[in-house]
């Protein structure tokens, strides 16, 4: 349990695997080093920890995706809200849990 800026509480748990939709597909990603808290409504995952392990921005067909620079794989397709980068990811019931960086 952390708490936040606002003194609530946030319940923090390291997540592995997050599923996550790219070009319609469905795509699942293991993250290492990253905490989830299900609580929030976002969650970061820092842009220099991804492209440190080979992901990084590139445009296709007027869409953004952060993708692997090995075999090209898209991993995650991104969008801007608020000059923030924002990944949509499928939670355990909901597509409503956000990923941002």
């Amino acid at each position: 349990m952390c708490r936040a800026a606002n003194d609530g509480e946030v319940r923090v748990r390291k997540m592995g695997k997050l599923r996550t939709i790219v070009d319609g597909e469905e795509v699942v990603v293991s993250l290492s080093e990253v905490y989830y808290a299900d609580n929030l409504m976002d969650n970061i995952i820092s842009y220099g920890r991804i492209e440190e392990r080979g992901v990084f921005l590139a445009l296709h067909n007027g869409r953004s995706y952060a993708v692997r620079e090995a075999d090209q794989t898209k991993v995650f397709e991104v969008y801007r809200q608020n000059d923030v980068l924002m990944v949509d990811v499928m939670g355990g019931v909901t597509t409503d849990a956000r990923v941002t960086w």
